[in-house]
């Protein structure tokens, strides 16, 4: 198993341990929504997301919030 496969299977097992995020920044290509991330990201209580890019909107939503 590979470490990408093995990090997926892991991921999918403790989904129910992660919180949801309190704030989804959105945003067009080019638009500026990685500098407003990587702002966000220098203060101390704000943590980013695991990948930056979820595609929750696109792709996922069909899989619900849980």
């Amino acid at each position: 198993m590979t470490v990408t496969r093995a990090r997926r299977l892991a991921m999918r097992q403790t989904w129910f341990l992660r919180p949801l995020p309190d704030v989804v920044v959105l945003g067009a290509m080019k638009s500026g929504s990685t500098s407003v991330y990587e702002l966000m990201l220098e203060h101390p209580e704000v943590r980013g997301a695991v990948r930056k890019e979820v595609h929750f909107l696109d792709i996922h939503c069909d899989r619900g919030l849980r």
